[in-house]
């Protein structure tokens, strides 16, 4: 069977639009995002096969067809949660982190989420509507035992404010050291900067997180 990739749906993308899949080795390529997806599931892509260097394409030659994209949902994923790329942090203490949540109208009400070993709750209060027609999640919650994946990790936002911790780190949570806006270490490196974001820039959504051969 062909090579494939494990890629996660990054918030602001809905079903049907394109997204940029991107491996290690630098080739990208787009996707259409499935209509099931949601922020946060991860979509498992057939890898298309690179064409050899020096080998262009014919002009009779037929176009590739796009890639085989199937929905693997793991955990609860509920739209009206936090996206971590609008977090800027606050402080830090290696698996417990302290942030600011400004994007507004999304700030207002709350949201939690739990895990420990293999049970999973999430639940939202008074947030504004994400998916089509809705314009309030009064309340709403989702209890569901997962494989292990982490011993224990949490998240709680409420309006301004996201508190969350995790053992061991993971890239929602990762390992950070920093007082009153001011990062001093981030993923068990060294560095100095004010008001750093908690993951990755919006340049590097949709890249692989596994590459599992069958």
């Amino acid at each position: 069977m062909s090579e494939q990739i494990a890629i996660q749906v990054p918030y602001g993308v809905s079903p049907g639009m394109q997204m940029k899949a991107t491996c290690p080795d630098g080739r990208s390529f787009m996707i259409t995002v499935p209509e099931s997806a949601r922020p946060g599931m991860t979509l498992m892509v057939a890898v298309p096969a690179a064409t050899p260097v020096g080998s262009p394409m014919q002009a009779s030659e037929a176009p590739a067809e796009p890639p085989a994209v199937s929905l693997v949902q793991q955990g609860t994923t509920m739209v009206e949660g936090v996206n971590t790329d609008d977090l800027c942090s606050v402080c830090a203490l290696c698996c417990v982190i302290l942030s600011c949540y400004p994007k507004f109208p999304e700030c207002l009400g709350c949201h939690a989420k739990g895990v420990m070993t293999c049970i999973e709750l999430e639940t939202i209060m008074c947030k504004t509507g994400v998916a089509d027609g809705s314009i309030c999640m009064c309340c709403k919650a989702e209890l569901e035992i997962i494989k292990p994946t982490v011993c224990i990790k949490m998240t709680e936002q409420l309006f301004c404010l996201d508190l969350r911790c995790a053992v061991p780190c993971d890239d929602e949570v990762p390992c950070m050291i920093g007082l009153l806006g001011l990062t001093c270490v981030k993923d068990y490196k060294c560095l100095c900067k004010c008001g750093e974001k908690l993951t990755s820039s919006e340049e590097e959504a949709g890249k692989c997180v596994e590459i599992p051969t069958k």
